[in-house]
């Protein structure tokens, strides 16, 4: 049987010689490493090292021992995330004494955080996110903490009560601590904390881009204080209890949003129309409230949602510099998190459980860059509209639930890209246009319309059986419907269905 050294000279026999020399960055991402080997921890020189996006199926006490050596006291930054770490996160990260940068999110972490984490001398940023950890120290012992600016603590165990030791971060610019369980009152203090935001209040923080409250439970009105973040990119105050009115400085005083989601149950009155000033926006989602009145016509000034083409976007106005790695969106039913990546290819507008009322504005099928579309659970009544077969990059379209009547339009058959639809509990009628992709749904999608016939649907139009018409239901495949159409010349369409698990034949 071979011994552990030689096995761990084995997998990284190329790279022992260089523990003699002076190796400054190490990058190893996106591989199926399951370890590091002990002589890591004599890379003497080693400053960064990345190894992100692996199978590494270790604790990670067993991961820091195998650093702990000389590389333990010149390692700057350790960017780990996205494996299988386990375990907690122990006393022995003392021993780091160079560390700036800790990133260990998307592990499977939990237990308890080590108090000599927040000894590191050296430490400014911090991302321990999509861990199950708990155990953060009290607010006296943090007291000295002067030089993290980064923190990144979302679906940690914070709660309930709200993280009064934040306070102490005099130098904080970066925060995330949505889905913490946190069930309490923002102090006002807290907007007090950081001098260099100079007057005391979060109107002061001009330069702040991204603010995620995501899926905790505060119950204030829309907080006015936002309205001078002026370089707010994305706003996420999702799945929490905020209430009232949505102020249309929003539109006026936040030009630059890309995201803005206030999926809630609680904000009401009309979509306000300055919301169309946000012309780079490409997510709204404000699902799940009390709004009601008509859908606004001037959403098709969202012009990064007209764009024609993909080819043709400007991705330098996209490029996410700033810190939104992640959002969270109800997609085909289900809540998802698009990471950064796929958010630059993703459009999406998502109205649904609402009061709207009245027609779907018919500029909103020059929306043609539009990926996602959810109108589902409210009272809008009138035809689909005729153009909406110009809406050639739908991939999703949920209109259920709804009062709409007429046929469903020919022109949706050349929505090719198409695999999600649903138009059941309408007063739709008439024949399902022939399509291989529109027959190629479960009948479900357009049950509790009477007046709608045939396929998929088993009841047969007027005429068909004296003509002998045949018309094609699709095919099935792996015991499911599926969309007909090849996913050839690695278009954008393919990329995004691809990171997203959508099935193309």
């Amino acid at each position: 049987m071979k011994s552990s050294r030689f096995i761990e000279l084995h997998m990284y026999h190329w790279l022992f010689p260089l523990t003699i020399n002076k190796l400054r960055e190490l990058f190893l991402s996106h591989n199926m490493l399951d370890g590091i080997p002990k002589y890591f921890g004599s890379l003497c020189s080693l400053e960064t090292l990345f190894f992100d996006n692996n199978s590494v199926v270790v604790t990670f006490p067993d991961f820091l021992n195998n650093l702990s050596g000389c590389t333990s006291l010149s390692l700057q930054s350790l960017f780990a995330e996205t494996n299988q770490l386990t375990g907690s996160l122990p006393d022995e990260i003392q021993k780091f004494t160079s560390l700036l940068d800790v990133s260990l999110s998307e592990n499977l972490l939990k237990g308890t955080i080590s108090k000599k984490l927040w000894e590191l001398p050296k430490l400014q940023n911090l991302d321990l996110s999509g861990n199950s950890l708990q155990g953060f120290p009290s607010s006296d012992y943090m007291s000295n903490l002067s030089d993290i600016e980064f923190i990144r603590l979302s679906s940690c165990n914070l709660g309930p009560r709200f993280p009064k030791w934040i306070q102490n971060l005099k130098n904080l610019t970066s925060l995330d601590i949505a889905n913490t369980g946190i069930s309490d009152t923002i102090p006002l203090e807290f907007w007090d904390t950081w001098p260099s935001w100079l007057p005391a209040s979060v109107a002061s923080m001009i330069n702040l881009e991204a603010l995620d409250l995501y899926k905790n439970d505060f119950s204030e009105e829309f907080p006015l204080s936002v309205k001078n973040c002026t370089s707010l990119k994305s706003l996420n105050l999702g799945a929490n209890k905020f209430s009232g009115n949505l102020p249309v400085w929003i539109g006026e005083s936040l030009s630059g949003l890309y995201v803005l989601t206030l999926r809630s149950k609680n904000f009401s009155g009309n979509i306000p129309l300055q919301l169309c000033q946000l012309a780079g926006l490409q997510i709204l989602d404000l699902s799940v409230n009390h709004f009601h009145g008509t859908i606004p016509s001037c959403l098709s000034n969202f012009t990064i949602m007209v764009t024609e083409g993909f080819s043709q976007v400007d991705y330098s106005l996209i490029t996410y510099s700033y810190n939104v790695d992640h959002v969270m969106i109800q997609w085909q039913g289900t809540e998802r998190e698009f990471i950064r990546s796929n958010m630059v290819l993703l459009r999406s507008i998502d109205l649904l459980s609402n009061n709207l009322t009245g027609e779907i504005p018919h500029q909103i099928t020059n929306l043609d860059e539009l990926i996602a579309l959810n109108l589902s659970k409210n009272a809008l009544l009138g035809k689909i509209p005729w153009k909406i077969g110009q809406m050639k990059n739908l991939l999703t379209l949920d209109l259920s639930r709804n009062k709409f009547s007429g046929e469903i339009r020919s022109t949706m058959s050349q929505m090719t890209w198409l695999n999600y639809l649903d138009v059941s509990d309408n007063s739709l009628s008439g024949r399902i246009p022939s399509s291989t992709q529109l027959q190629s749904f479960d009948p479900s999608r357009y049950e509790g319309n009477l007046g709608l016939c045939g396929p998929p649907l088993t009841k047969k139009c007027p005429g068909d059986e004296e003509s002998g018409i045949q018309h094609s239901i699709g095919v099935k495949v792996r015991g499911k419907f599926q969309r007909w159409g090849l996913c050839e010349g690695g278009g954008v369409h393919c990329k995004f269905a691809k990171k997203m698990n959508i099935y193309i034949m």
